[in-house]
C-alpha cells in the first residue's frame, strides 16, 4: 500500500550576510591619505563593493575585504556590501567626520609698510593672496578705528595710505581677508 515517489532535488543558493562592522578610524583629517578600512571575511562572498565620500578615492583593495582610502574635502560614509552570484543581504556603513581643518592656501598673505615710520604717506605692500572685498583698517592707540575700507588686491600689490589727516602717534594697520587678519604697527611722525 505504500508508494515511493521519485526523488526531487533543489539547489539552494544564499546571498552572503551583510558585514557585521567596518574597522578603521571614524575621524580623519580632510585630505588625509593612506587610511585603511576592512570588514571580516564573509563565508560564501565573492565580491566586496566599497563606497567612500564624494571627492575621496579608493587607492587599493576594491573588491576585497580591505581598502586604502585617500580622503578629499567632504566628510560622509565609508560603506561595504558583500556579494556573490545570489546577490547581497545589505550593507554596513561607517560615518566619517573630519576632526582637523584644512589650511586655505588661497588666503595666505603678508603685509608690510614702506616707509615706516612715515610722515605724510606710506604704502601697504601685500604679498600673497587676499579675497575680494577684504577690509583695510587703521586703528589709533586708543583702539578706535580711524579708517576702514573694502579693498581688492591691486595688480602691483601696493595700496597707498595718505597720512595728512593723522595726528602724530602709533597706529595699527590691519588687513582682514576672510578669517585671516594680519596687522602691523605704523608710526606717524
Amino acid at each position: 500500500g505504500c508508494v515511493t515517489s521519485a526523488a526531487r532535488c533543489a539547489n539552494i543558493y544564499g546571498a552572503p550576510q551583510a558585514p557585521t562592522a567596518i574597522s578603521g578610524p571614524a575621524t580623519v583629517c580632510a585630505g588625509q591619505t593612506g587610511v585603511t578600512y576592512s570588514v571580516p571575511v564573509t563565508y560564501n562572498a565573492t565580491l566586496y563593493t566599497w563606497t567612500v565620500p564624494a571627492g575621496s578615492t579608493i587607492v587599493s583593495g576594491q573588491g576585497t575585504n580591505s581598502i586604502v582610502v585617500n580622503f578629499g574635502t567632504t566628510a560622509g560614509k565609508v560603506g561595504c556590501t558583500v556579494k556573490n552570484d545570489c546577490g547581497n543581504r545589505g550593507s554596513k556603513t561607517l560615518t566619517i567626520a573630519f576632526n582637523c581643518r584644512i589650511e586655505d592656501q588661497s588666503n595666505d598673505f603678508g603685509i608690510s609698510l614702506v616707509p615706516n615710520p612715515a610722515f605724510d604717506k606710506t604704502e601697504l605692500h601685500i604679498t600673497g593672496n587676499i579675497l575680494e572685498n577684504s577690509s583695510l583698517i587703521v586703528t589709533n592707540i586708543l583702539g578706535k578705528d580711524v579708517y576702514k575700507q573694502l579693498i581688492n588686491i591691486p595688480e602691483n600689490g601696493i595700496i597707498e595710505l595718505d597720512l595728512d589727516e593723522y595726528a602724530k602717534g602709533i597706529y595699527l594697520v590691519s588687513l582682514q581677508s576672510g578669517n585671516t587678519r594680519r596687522s602691523i604697527r605704523l608710526i606717524v611722525n
